[in-house]
């Protein structure tokens, strides 16, 4: 099996009996200590899913592999990627908060339902990726205590509209949205521009001592 890291050959192959999992862990240490990090993962051209293939396709062996390619990046620039992210569905979930509020009031609850749904889901996401970073940077300990404290006046926020719309209270949901929701994002919306300043002058430092 032949390993390609962001399409240019490595001079090893994988030989043997070895599964490709075994392969990918290998490969994935060194590409943690060279500072990258591992985006996407392919098996003769068909991506290496999360779901229940995974486990299928890491147990296949090398010996019936043609070519394993790998997309790599440096851990700075996912860093940034990530909060970048984090920072539009911020906006995003600010501009949409108002409008749905409105959907509730109004009685058009299926399509607001569906629409709080993916909000929520989003709002997870842009958080768990705010920490994800935090987590692997060398960020200070008051970035922690600032993503926290911003962290803990969202959640009862959102708890609260999560519990008005297990008990069909849409008129409680609206007013969450409408009055509690725009003020607690501005503030997480602060709290991740500033993240994202300190991982991009720590990557601007980092670079600046390799030069």
């Amino acid at each position: 099996m032949k390993v390609y890291l962001n399409g240019l050959a490595l001079e090893r192959e994988a030989e043997g009996s070895a599964e490709v999992g075994q392969v990918l862990n290998e490969l994935q240490t060194e590409i943690r200590e060279g500072g990258k990090v591992l985006l996407t993962a392919a098996i003769d051209g068909v991506q290496i899913e999360n779901g229940f293939r995974r486990r299928r396709q890491l147990a296949t062996p090398v010996s019936n592999i043609e070519r394993l390619d790998l997309t790599i990046q440096n851990s700075e620039v996912v860093a940034e990627q990530i909060l970048q992210d984090s920072l539009q569905v911020l906006q995003q979930v600010q501009q949409e908060a108002a409008p749905l509020a409105t959907g509730f009031r109004i009685g058009n609850e299926y399509d607001s339902n569906q629409r709080l749904a993916d909000m929520m889901e989003r709002l997870k996401l842009a958080l768990q990726g705010a920490s994800l970073v935090l987590s692997r940077s060398n960020t200070s300990a008051n970035s922690f205590a600032q993503l926290n404290q911003a962290g803990h006046r969202l959640m009862p926020v959102v708890d609260r509209i999560l519990t008005a719309q297990a008990s069909g209270n849409y008129v409680a949901i609206a007013d969450e949205l409408e009055y509690e929701m725009p003020q607690v994002l501005r503030e997480n919306f602060l709290v991740f521009q500033k993240l994202a300043r300190s991982v991009e002058f720590a990557a601007f430092q980092k670079n600046g001592a390799g030069n």
